[in-house]
């Protein structure tokens, strides 16, 4: 396998030699000397390779970008579905052509989201999250100087559809609440599940790694590992303090899971597992688009509500941009955005 440093000194050194041969009959030795120093300092700005490399060659040398760069994202803490998403997207785009990925153009790019797009029928909001990956790829080749300019400064963000994603309202929560402690389809877990996401607005894969010892029940608070491998401090209601004790003193088993199968051998319920129980829980109340995100927007907007400032939420979401929190609130007849400019100032 070829290093890329390795591939390109011996392009600069072929271009230098034509460039000097080429020139012989035009130029003394002193000019010679003074032209082969000129392009030797030039080209020490710019990435040179040969036209002739074979596909294996560009293969080789683009696949071993790409793991380089998955490499650095897994340093930094992201999850391996989210490696594993980036690195399908990187594979997609390796497979386009044989070209070298560090001399790809915005044209070049923009193709292939098009082609892209064609290829898998996806929507806007996907083809941007493929977008977004080349961005933080090529962000990254620049910042190790593999390639001067940026290809995706000129790749611009791709129009949306605005999609207004609405927390449960109060009757909802009743309703589902109320069907929970009135029909036998439902257990003390699933009751528990219920109020710990409606008060503490965690993340599903948060949820679903919750341990018994993590929980203070004094204090109503727990810690959880978050995006990034980041820790943050949760809080939990009364009504989820309470339901929890009684799942917990109902229990049989050893698990050290707060949240386990209700049949032997009580493993730790996964995560399609919780998202099946609240989905159920939405079909047999009738309330449409039920799943574990909602309770987390659920907590967010109610905070809001209340008065909690936008800085606050983003904590306890664990947000690092407060942008990011904005997405998630929404309540009729409070101004978001007065409390926005409000908080940040």
């Amino acid at each position: 396998m070829f290093s890329l440093d390795v591939l390109q000194a011996e392009a600069k050194r072929d271009l230098t030699n034509q460039i000097l041969e080429s020139m012989e009959n035009y130029l003394d030795n002193s000019q010679l000397l003074e032209l082969n120093h000129s392009l030797n300092n030039n080209l020490n700005q710019v990435q040179v390779y040969h036209h002739n490399n074979t596909n294996t060659d560009f293969e080789q040398r683009n696949k071993s970008l790409v793991n380089e760069f998955l490499k650095n994202k897994k340093l930094k803490g992201l999850s391996p579905k989210t490696l594993s998403y980036y690195q399908m997207n990187l594979n997609k785009f390796r497979e386009y052509s044989n070209k070298l990925l560090l001399d790809y153009t915005p044209e070049d790019i923009r193709e292939f989201l098009g082609w892209y797009q064609e290829l898998s029928n996806c929507s806007n909001v996907s083809l941007n999250n493929c977008r977004r990956i080349l961005s933080s790829f090529y962000s990254y080749l620049h910042i190790e100087e593999y390639i001067l300019k940026n290809p995706m400064k000129a790749v611009k963000h791709i129009k949306e559809p605005k999609r207004v994603k609405k927390p449960f309202t109060a009757e909802e929560i009743e309703i589902m609440r109320k069907k929970l402690h009135h029909s036998q389809k439902y257990t003390l877990r699933d009751i528990a599940l219920f109020e710990l996401l409606l008060s503490s607005g965690i993340r599903l894969s948060e949820c679903n790694s919750i341990n018994i010892e993590d929980l203070d029940f004094d204090n109503q608070t727990f810690n959880v590992i978050g995006k990034g491998n980041k820790e943050r401090k949760c809080y939990f209601g009364t009504k989820a303090k309470l339901a929890i004790k009684e799942y917990l003193a109902s229990r049989v088993d050893d698990n050290p899971a707060l949240f386990v199968t209700l049949n032997n051998p009580y493993n730790r319920l996964d995560i399609s597992g919780i998202g099946t129980r609240v989905r159920e829980l939405g079909h047999a109340c009738d309330i449409d688009d039920v799943h574990p995100h909602r309770f987390r927007r659920t907590f967010s907007s109610r905070l809001l509500l209340r008065n909690v400032p936008l800085e606050q939420i983003q904590k306890m979401l664990g947000h690092d941009n407060i942008n990011t929190t904005l997405l998630y609130v929404d309540v009729d007849d409070h101004d978001v955005k007065m409390n926005y400019q409000k908080y940040i100032k």
